[in-house]
């Protein structure tokens, strides 16, 4: 597992999402392509947020991830007011998609795995897989005291699915998620917890010096419970993924 997921890193994401609609202009895009009869497994669910806003669209929804935190925090959500055609699985994405039932859509959301395992859901994806990527011009965000992190890029997937001779269609949205804070020092803590390792060498001088450039872009907002905001925007690549390779093209539904 790449991502550790916290209580508190749940907290931050939950909230950004929301605030931002980020999760829901990702499905707004997404829910064109789908049928209410689909079967959907959504790989690498996190908190499931993508999952939560498709699940009136289609016949049900599967939610997988690795992360008992991440999961725990679904299933929270299912027992308080989530539709009653989600479920919430804890499991490896691998061991997943070869023991699951079969499912019409894959969706993968932010994909980090290898290229053998997003074959191995493609194979299995009776009709359709759905891959956001973080987009080529993504730099790290100045969330990261590093700057620059390498995550797997756009660039990355469409060689891969050539390479494949998987046929594809690819779009790039750009989309805020800016993140609502509560405080400086909760601004400070939110900065410290996107660390990396190579942050962690940094003498304490040279870490305060960074930590000042990152409180340097906190923005005021008019949210009385929220009065700072870390600006940020996601540039997302969409690949549409037939899996019906004898299918000349794919066409989102209308209307």
């Amino acid at each position: 597992m790449l991502f550790q997921w916290t209580d508190e890193k749940l907290d931050w994401y939950v909230r950004a999402s929301r605030a931002s609609g980020f999760h829901a202009r990702l499905a707004d895009y997404i829910r064109p392509y789908l049928d209410g009869r689909d079967a959907v497994c959504d790989f690498g669910c996190g908190p499931g947020l993508l999952g939560l806003a498709l699940a009136p669209d289609v016949r049900e929804v599967t939610a997988v991830d690795i992360s008992p935190e991440a999961i725990g925090f679904l299933a929270r959500e299912l027992r308080e007011e989530g539709p009653g055609n989600l479920r919430a699985v804890c499991a490896d994405a691998g061991e997943a998609a070869a023991s699951l039932p079969a499912y019409d859509v894959a969706l993968l959301c932010f994909f980090g795995g290898p290229g053998s395992l997003l074959k191995t859901i493609y194979d299995r994806a009776g009709r359709l897989t759905v891959c956001m990527m973080h987009g080529a011009e993504t730099p790290g965000k100045p969330s990261k005291l590093s700057g620059f992190v390498h995550r797997k890029h756009a660039e990355e997937m469409a060689a891969f699915l050539e390479g494949e001779d998987i046929p594809f269609q690819k779009e790039t949205l750009c989309l805020d998620f800016s993140q609502p804070l509560r405080s400086e020092g909760e601004a400070r803590s939110f900065f410290e917890a996107y660390a990396t390792a190579g942050d962690r060498t940094m003498t304490p001088a040279e870490l305060e010096s960074r930590l000042a450039q990152q409180l340097a872009w906190l923005e005021k907002a008019e949210d009385p419970e929220y009065p700072y905001l870390f600006p940020s925007t996601k540039e997302v690549a969409i690949f549409i993924i037939q899996n019906d390779v004898l299918s000349p093209s794919l066409t989102r539904q209308s209307g």
